[in-house]
């Protein structure tokens, strides 16, 4: 799954934080989505840019060690997909 990021994924609500102006991100599966690179953030949960979230904790509260930045749980989304959630230049 190299080069997929958890924007796009149909799991996956990301968005971006009027206050800080970062991004955000929820899995609908249940995983917690981190920054790939925390020290740019004030939070590890922001992110400078939407690919840089990725899954840290699994939906049973365990640190996922995943091989790739996307969980097994992954489900690309169709281009209408992206639209229906309002993120469709992410692509």
């Amino acid at each position: 799954m190299a080069g997929l990021h958890c924007t796009d994924c149909l799991f996956s609500r990301i968005s971006l934080s009027e206050k800080n102006g970062e991004y955000y991100g929820v899995c609908t599966k249940g995983y917690t989505l981190n920054s790939r690179y925390p020290h740019e953030c004030e939070l590890p949960s922001f992110a400078k840019l939407p690919e840089s979230l990725y899954p840290t904790v699994d939906p049973y509260g365990k640190r996922y060690l995943g091989k790739n930045w996307v969980c097994p749980d992954f489900r690309k989304r169709t281009r209408d997909e992206r639209i229906s959630h309002g993120d469709a230049s992410w692509t």
